[in-house]
């Protein structure tokens, strides 16, 4: 079974990289991560994406990171200001659907983004708006309970998408030498008021859920909220999220978070990678046979005491060994059963174990 939790990522001094920070591993006060997403969980690992101590890693965007204010105030949870949302009929179609909702009403109980939490909880006061615009748009009631639903109806609902406030214009000058093209921001045709807002895109790849057990589809937005927006994983899935302590900012930018798929090399002009990502990157993403020499000499024994010893070693080994396999024999000389042959063998998981059935009998492992 793999190993789960949350690793504490909140502004606070006892967090994961505030740890490496005050320690000084890395420095700069900043981390990024990057979701990707798979619909199958494998016992030896799952990929899931990256995460960066230190900055972000801009060889895997897709397009260049846009920025959102940092409204927490230097702690605690991650914060934004949301201004609207929209709703496109799909994700190619550049005509969206305003919600008719006030700014104050969003924000009332704060809006955050949150790693730890898996899914996206809205403010009950979207609720209504919400779900009257994914009625015209689909033609049916917006609800969390399942259905089952064919690939072509997941493409063809609603995709999301949240305008946050954004930055000035200023800091894109400073560190792309101009503004990014790129539809992530919001621009003039769409908000004259606020160019530099950004907006980020949920796709129902990422909304909808599928319980494999029951063959059924769940959207993974919620409309009851009483304490606040929050805005999880599914998210900040597709996007390379920084939250960039140093400048009160949290970046987006486009990525499928494919770590294998870049480049092993961390030399680039305009990259934003700690030294310590860099030093990490050599360390692991070197070539094994780069390092044979030393692991050979690391693992050599060069003197007659060295080899005198080795030898005492794998004698007293092989003999716990060859003892261990008589006394077994022994113990079930009157209670071994026929022989098995391996094709006998079938495996399932159920929660974590695996049953060995056999023609005869089974046991759980």
């Amino acid at each position: 079974q793999l190993a789960d939790g949350i690793m504490g990522m909140v502004n606070e001094g006892s967090s994961f990289w505030n740890q490496m920070y005050q320690s000084g591993k890395v420095s700069k006060k900043q981390f990024s991560l990057c979701f990707s997403r798979h619909d199958y969980v494998d016992p030896y690992g799952t990929p899931a994406g990256a995460m960066t101590i230190g900055g972000y890693d801009p060889r895997l965007h897709i397009k260049p990171m846009v920025f959102a204010s940092d409204e927490s105030g230097g702690s605690g949870f991650f914060t934004v200001y949301l201004k609207n949302i929209y709703l496109k009929k799909t994700s190619t179609d550049k005509d969206m659907v305003l919600l008719p909702l006030d700014e104050s009403n969003l924000n009332s109980r704060g809006v955050i983004v949150d790693s730890g939490t898996t899914d996206t909880y809205f403010m009950s006061v979207i609720g209504g708006p919400f779900k009257a615009a994914w009625k015209s748009m689909t033609g049916k009631v917006y609800t969390n309970d399942g259905s089952k639903m064919t690939k072509s109806d997941i493409l063809s609902l609603p995709t999301v998408v949240l305008q946050l406030k954004g930055i000035s214009e200023a800091f894109y000058v400073e560190t792309y030498g101009s503004v990014p093209s790129t539809g992530m921001l919001v621009g003039e045709a769409l908000d004259p008021n606020s160019p530099f807002d950004i907006l980020v895109h949920i796709p129902p790849w990422h909304y909808m859920e599928y319980d494999s057990d029951n063959d059924l589809y769940t959207p993974r937005m919620y409309l009851d909220e009483s304490s606040g927006t929050v805005l999880g994983a599914n998210t900040m899935q597709g996007h390379d999220v920084f939250f960039d302590m140093e400048n009160g900012h949290i970046g987006f930018a486009e990525s499928d978070c494919k770590i294998n798929d870049i480049p092993s090399t961390t030399s680039s002009s305009k990259t934003e990678v700690d030294d310590f990502t860099a030093e990490m990157d050599d360390e692991f993403l070197k070539q094994p046979e780069d390092d044979i020499e030393s692991i050979a000499a690391s693992w050599s024994c060069g003197t007659t005491q060295c080899r005198t010893y080795f030898s005492f070693v794998a004698v007293v080994i092989l003999g716990g060994l060859i003892i261990g396999v008589f006394l077994y024999r022994r113990s079930h000389a009157d209670t071994r059963g026929i022989p098995v042959q391996s094709r006998d063998l079938e495996f399932y998981e159920d929660d974590g174990e695996v049953e060995i059935m056999r023609s005869s009998n089974r046991s759980v492992v």
